[in-house]
């Protein structure tokens, strides 16, 4: 086998190729992005809304609290990806300075203290050729807020296992 780059643009986070491995996945801007590696042609499968949205990333609390650092997951079959979407509009904001360089603006964060309003967090399947409308995936979410963990099995036609709480 040759070692080749994949073709991802610039800023792409959290690349992960396909089971099958025809297609690689990332997060770009917050946009969820899939290039055929045989041609080479990239799809925006998953767009942000606007600056508060974000796709295939995970939210704060999920990587803060729970360490859950990814966002998505591909079906062990390829034939949809598991995405979460976070939506940040609700969440205050916090303006952090840094004393290493007192002459800097301070720069904005959104922050989910406690008791204050946290992410919008919801799981979508989508289509990786993004052909498809996406399906949202529905739980109690006013019950249980927090998506602590996605299991999407190593089989194919394997339905995936979601950890949330209250």
């Amino acid at each position: 086998p040759i070692a080749r780059e994949l073709p991802l643009p610039p800023g792409a986070v959290d690349p992960r190729i396909s089971p099958d491995g025809s297609r690689v996945g990332s997060v770009v801007d917050g946009n969820i992005i899939v290039t055929d590696l045989a041609t080479g042609l990239t799809s925006t499968i998953a767009t942000a809304e606007s600056d508060t949205v974000t796709w295939g990333l995970a939210d704060f609390i999920a990587a803060e609290e729970f360490s859950r650092m990814r966002g998505w997951w591909w079906l062990a079959d390829g034939s949809a990806i598991l995405a979460e979407r976070v939506d940040n509009s609700t969440v205050d904001t916090w303006w952090i300075a840094d004393p290493a360089h007192p002459s800097a603006p301070p720069r904005e964060q959104r922050y989910p203290a406690a008791g204050r309003p946290n992410a919008d967090v919801s799981l979508w399947l989508l289509d990786p050729a993004g052909e498809q409308s996406a399906r949202h995936i529905d739980w109690a979410h006013d019950a249980f807020p927090y998506l602590t963990s996605v299991h999407v099995g190593r089989e194919a036609g394997a339905d995936p296992v979601i950890a949330i709480l209250s």
